[in-house]
């Protein structure tokens, strides 16, 4: 980078995904606030064709000579119009093969053609606040039942797949229907999913009538019927299995108490396609009302073969983290109270989902009837059963 830089090179772009070779450009000429221009042309977690078009653009702003060109070349497509949506679906042989072409509207009488195919009409649900393509009933015949139930016989074949992508069954459902639902077989570079989910009144994950923060991202597992939708099991045939990689989520405001229904929107922004595997990247937003409480950006997931995950690494820090936390300051803290001690078997653990703190820790940590949110989350979402170390320093 030095030796370009001293070449006279001012501009950097960097053609592969990610943008961490941008970025380390951008840190450290910044730092020796040298000018220059670092970009990248797959950004993570961005819509592939708008990073092209903004990445040009900067370029033009900056007197590159480009040959533009190609942006105003129309390449022969077909516009097929849907009842919910008009999409340009690109020719996908090995989908095409399994799947049937659009059937003319005239023939569409008690049904309504969603994607590429025709899934039975569905009556609307009693609470509907908004049009319901799924109800309750429908979501768990995704879940535990067949796919071409809810989705049209062209799913037929999924239905002999003992593993394909779907949400998880009750009591971890957090999907009560489905209101909108979007997208075109086999095309994983967009796609949009809303769902609502009624909160139960004496909700088993509930503290003090909030939701935790686990089960707000939860709301999200729409995505998983989404990627079905799609027609990802055409492709994985029972052999590959859905991991979420990565999520981060934004809250706007406060949460109230005794939320009564949480409306969910998923967009896929961006895929990438190989021959063993496919990652998506979306983000999302849940709603209480009409306000927007909380935002899901940054959104990785992934499908993929046994093989694969057996080689994963788990959560991989980069280098700059690990410098950024090596240059943070470290500080002394002095407990407020000392426990005697120092590991914990899953019982006493226990003790802290249901917030009885000094069962654990010991009688000096009684509360008193304050604070009674201080709690691990409930047993069903518990993942610990030992702790083998706690050092207060």
């Amino acid at each position: 980078m030095d030796r370009a830089y001293q070449d006279g090179a001012r501009i950097f772009l960097e053609l592969g995904s990610g943008g961490s070779c941008s970025r380390l450009i951008k840190e450290t000429l910044n730092a020796q606030d040298r000018e220059h221009l670092a970009l990248c042309i797959n950004r993570r977690g961005a819509d592939d064709l708008t990073v092209i078009v903004k990445m040009l653009a900067q370029l033009v702003s900056h007197k590159v000579d480009l040959n533009l060109s190609p942006l105003y070349f129309a390449p022969k497509t077909v516009t097929k119009n849907f009842t919910t949506t008009t999409s340009l679906a690109p020719e996908i042989p090995t989908v095409k093969t399994r799947i049937s072409p659009v059937i003319e509207s005239k023939k569409l009488i008690n049904n309504e053609v969603r994607g590429n195919f025709v899934v039975p009409r569905r009556s609307l649900s009693d609470k509907n606040s908004h049009s319901c393509l799924f109800n309750e009933e429908d979501v768990l015949e995704f879940i535990e039942g067949k796919v071409s139930r809810v989705f049209g016989n062209n799913y037929q074949e999924i239905d002999n797949y003992a593993r394909r992508v779907r949400m998880p069954s009750p009591p971890f459902l957090f999907v009560s229907r489905v209101t909108q639902l979007e997208g075109t077989l086999g095309n994983y570079q967009s796609g949009f999913i809303e769902t609502e989910y009624y909160i139960p009144q004496d909700a088993w994950y509930a503290i003090d009538g909030q939701l935790t923060v686990g089960i707000c991202k939860e709301a999200g597992h729409g995505l998983l019927m989404l990627l079905s939708y799609l027609g990802t099991d055409f492709e994985s045939k029972g052999e590959r299995s859905f991991r979420l990689l990565d999520l981060s989520a934004t809250f706007l405001f406060e949460q109230p108490e005794n939320i009564k229904t949480l409306r969910c929107r998923i967009r896929i922004t961006s895929s990438v396609t190989t021959e063993d595997s496919l990652l998506v990247f979306f983000q999302g937003e849940a709603l209480i009302g009409d306000r927007v409480w909380m935002t899901l950006h940054d959104g990785c997931a992934g499908i993929f073969s046994d093989e694969e995950l057996e080689q994963g690494q788990g959560i991989v820090v980069s280098e700059s983290e690990t410098q950024k936390l090596q240059q943070t300051p470290q500080q002394q803290f002095i407990p407020l109270l000392d426990c005697i001690k120092n590991s914990f078997q899953k019982a006493e653990i226990l003790h802290l989902s249901k917030g009885d703190i000094a069962a654990c820790f010991g009688h000096q940590y009684q509360q008193h009837g304050f604070n009674k949110s201080l709690r691990l989350p409930p047993k069903k979402l518990l993942m610990l059963e030992n702790v083998m170390l706690v050092d207060s320093q």
